[in-house]
């Protein structure tokens, strides 16, 4: 079981969702009982219905006295089917047409067709011209529901692991259990959710809303880096856009208006469907390991729009832990306008390789819209502002309501059965807890304790020597309104002990107010980041275990820290914090750092006063409801701003002074050519303070890569009073090493840095410092640093490492050995 457990704490997740709502059920076939996916389903005398599963299966609420329905698919012959009083399941056999032309497969092409000798490209012309007329947009009002389902589990477990871990439930979970088509392996969720959801517009007033009415969760409860980021690969995905974002990656869509230049199209077919005449276009990535997928679309002859889709991506795509990813979207007719009908998405991961046999996660997700009801008047008070979720346990629903008033959903109790045993099983629960600890790296002591975590556990720096620490944090639930967490660390050079320990609490959910306390008693190597987001307590950027030169430049501090967040808005965060600071120098004989006051030379001093910040992060993904929320790692735009104000007239500081800070990050997105991550940092101090207030050039002494830090400057380089720094950061996902015939089977991806810092020091300054260091600004030369990388390196699917060659421009070192010219920087960051 050792090597099992292996092999999953290995892997990754994905999702499922089943779905059903009808009092009409059943499975179309062929005539060798092979189900049909795909395939037309509708009332007679009513084209608008729906489209079979993966399983062949389909689902239709009978709304009327309807006598009949019909089933159509390409080549097969047209199915009527009689209704009977009181049967709901009904098996459909379609019978190959042979009036119709042989199927002929469809390949990708070995050359690419100018536009104008390929037919496809006049369709794609008309998608784009008539896409914005082909949804909700060209409705006056719309109103539709959608319910989405959601499933979690593991992958590839043959019958007789699983019968070891299930013991007595083998038997009623193995009927309910999906298997690999030709293989006696299974998949096995271990979560699952359901969310209903209401959509209400008008578009000619420019309104919009749209509210959660039910939601629940069964399984067992997963936290950490696999779990977080595999639970939310798939969002709301508009294959209109030209880009997809999709695993923190941007994909080129197929219907993209760059997607020419990404995509072979072949127009395979044009067919009479009920929808009349439509056209089938294949679609095939130029380069094999490029973003981009495999698959085809039809598309209405008479409006150009989509009627379906189906993509996946290619086995040689440049993704880490993926070994594929399935989106499917079908569109049905109402009022001569093409709305949504079906979302079905699939992700299979696994961690050393691609195999199909090896053990994994998954994630499925369902989307199912209904209800649609289009140009009628809306009441204003119908389209008032969404209710979002601020409570885990909000939408909480008995489960009569999920029986009675959501009856699609019937048919999977079966599956939420099975789920429930998952959790109680002790086999299974452990499995994902042995995950979570890896990904987490926090180890449960107890119901409600945790150690960890075990990733900082080890560090050093130049005054105490080899450090180890031991941290632990309160945890009972992901959504706990209440975390304490703390560590104990000790240095064996000087035999000294440090700790720091802090509560959060969620006061208050609309808006979320939380209110924190902290002390801490550590070392801090200042000069390493200028803005940060708050912390109750400091970081352990000075415990790097690998870094050059010998750096005794550490700072002491015993801090009390009292701060309050209010969320205004999910993505727009207020903070304020309140702080009292004893400040010295870790080693005042090595590292002096005193000033002059009254003509004497103060060494240590109090700094006491108020934080007040502002940090907007559009389009950043939130989850969670608990203190200490989680975010998703997809790019994001972020603009902080940040004032800090000392005062002698509280608990007796030191200084009054004031200073302001700014940082703007935007990550540019540029299609198939990458993505552009650009920073700016701006600050200035309008008063004299001590050294460690100061702002140094952020430097970094390690041979791994910080993000807005300078590689190649050693510690207090450069001390400024105002700064301006610039950071660029050019990631072009393959696009250029995927195209190098003898490189781009090793799926690297090249990368491009420039960096540069700007800023004065006043000269009072060289009068008032008393120090060692010698005073210098990158005033008159600005300080900048270029280079180029290569990301996704590594073995198999575990290819998280990123390895940068980095020049500086002229610059002398004057606090110690010359820094270096030219150098080479390793990170390491868990990424697709």
């Amino acid at each position: 079981m050792l090597k099992t457990y292996f092999f999953f704490t290995a892997s990754l997740l994905c999702y499922h969702l089943s779905f059903s709502q009808s009092l009409i059920r059943g499975i179309v076939v062929d005539d060798q009982d092979i189900p049909i996916p795909n395939a037309h389903v509708y009332f007679t005398g009513i084209p608008i219905g729906m489209v079979t599963d993966n399983e062949g299966r389909f689902e239709l609420a009978l709304e009327n006295n309807f006598k009949s329905f019909e089933v159509s698919y390409v080549g097969m012959k047209l199915a009527k089917i009689d209704i009977h009083p009181g049967k709901e399941f009904y098996e459909v056999i379609l019978w190959e047409d042979n009036t119709l032309e042989e199927v002929v497969l469809v390949s990708k092409p070995k050359k690419k067709l100018k536009k104008k000798e390929n037919p496809a490209y006049r369709i794609l012309q008309k998608i784009w011209k008539n896409k914005k007329k082909n949804g909700l947009k060209s409705a006056r009002t719309y109103r539709y529901n959608r319910i989405r389902n959601l499933q979690v589990g593991l992958s590839n477990i043959d019958s007789l692991e699983l019968k070891s871990w299930l013991k007595r439930d083998f038997d009623s979970i193995i009927k309910t259990i999906a298997p690999y088509k030709n293989r006696n392996t299974y998949y096995l969720p271990v979560y699952g959710s359901q969310t209903v959801r209401s959509f209400t517009g008008d578009n000619e007033r420019d309104l919009s809303t749209n509210k959660i009415e039910a939601k629940r969760e069964l399984g067992v409860a997963q936290d950490g880096f696999v779990f977080q980021r595999i639970q939310n690969v798939f969002q709301d995905i508009d294959v209109y856009k030209n880009d997809i974002p999709l695993v923190d990656r941007t994909f080129v869509s197929p219907v993209s208006r760059n997607g020419y230049s990404v995509y072979h199209y072949v127009l395979k077919d044009s067919l009479q469907t009920d929808n009349g005449k439509e056209h089938i276009i294949y679609f095939f990535p130029i380069q094999d390991g490029d973003l981009a997928f495999e698959g085809k679309f039809r598309v209405s002859a008479k409006d150009f729009a989509l009627t379906h889709i189906e993509m996946r991506t290619h086995p040689k795509i440049n993704l880490n832990l993926v070994r594929n990813l399935f989106i499917e979207k079908s569109f049905l007719i109402k009022d001569s306008i093409f709305l949504p009908l079906k979302n079905e998405y699939e992700g299979d991961f696994s961690l050393l390789t691609k195999g199909e046999t090896e053990k994994g996660l998954y994630v499925k997700q369902q989307d199912h819209f209904s209800a649609y009801e289009l140009n009628r008047e809306i009441p204003i008070s119908d389209l008032n502002k969404p209710n979002p979720q601020f409570r885990a346990d909000q939408y909480d629903k008995p489960s009569s309501y999920w029986e009675l008033e959501v009856p699609k959903l019937a048919e999977d109790k079966l599956f939420f059965d099975q789920i429930q045993k998952g959790k109680d099983n002790r086999k299974i629960r452990k499995l994902v807890g042995n995950i979570t600890m890896i990904t987490t790296g926090f180890v449960p002591l107890g119901k409600n304790i945790q150690l960890g975590s075990l990733w900082t556990t080890f560090g050093s720096n130049g005054i105490q020597g080899t450090k180890i620490k031991l941290g632990f944090r309160s945890f009972k639930t992901r959504d706990d309104r209440f975390r304490l967490q703390g560590y104990l660390s000790h240095g064996f050079r000087d035999e000294s002990w440090n700790y720091g320990v802090a509560a959060q609490y969620l006061l208050g959910f609309r808006p979320r107010w939380v209110i924190g306390v902290s002390k801490t008693n550590d070392i801090q190597q200042m000069g390493g980041k200028l803005l940060e987001e708050n912390a109750l307590i400091l970081d352990q950027f000075a415990n790097a275990i690998l870094k050059r030169g010998d750096n005794h430049y550490l700072t002491s501090f015993h801090n009390y820290k009292f701060m309050t967040e209010v969320a205004i808005h999910k993505n727009l965060r207020l903070s304020e914090m309140a702080f009292h600071k004893n400040i010295e120098s870790a080693h005042t004989g090595l590292f002096p750092m005193g000033f002059l006051t009254n003509r004497t030379i103060q060494s240590k001093f109090k700094d006491s006063g108020l934080e007040v910040g502002m940090r907007f992060t559009p389009t950043r993904r939130v989850y969670g409801f608990g203190v200490q929320q989680r975010f998703g790692r997809f790019r994001f735009p972020t603009t902080a701003l940040h004032l800090k104000m000392g005062t002698s007239g509280i608990l007796s500081g030191d200084f009054d002074y004031k200073q302001l800070q700014f940082l703007q990050n935007y990550p540019l997105r540029l299609s198939k050519f990458g993505v552009l991550d650009a920073t700016i940092e701006a600050g200035k101090s309008f008063d004299r303070v001590p050294l460690p207030l100061l702002f140094p050039v952020p430097a970094n002494q390690t041979f791994s890569l910080e993000k807005n830090t300078f590689a190649l400057l050693n510690y207090y380089d450069y001390i400024t009073d105002q700064y301006l720094n610039a950071h660029f950061e050019h990631h072009f996902n393959g696009l250029i090493m995927n195209r190098l015939p003898l490189l781009k089977k090793l799926n690297l991806r090249f990368l491009a840095t420039f960096r540069i810092a700007y800023g004065t020091l006043s000269d009072f300054y060289n009068d008032f410092l008393v120090t060692n260091l010698e005073l210098q600004a990158p005033d008159k030369n600005p300080y900048y640093e270029y280079g180029i990388g290569l990301e996704n390196l590594g073995l198999g699917q575990v290819r998280f490492f990123r390895l940068d060659l980095i020049w500086r421009g002229p610059h002398r070192s004057l606090n110690g050995p010359q820094s270096p010219e030219l150098g080479f920087r390793l990170s390491v960051r868990p990424t697709f």
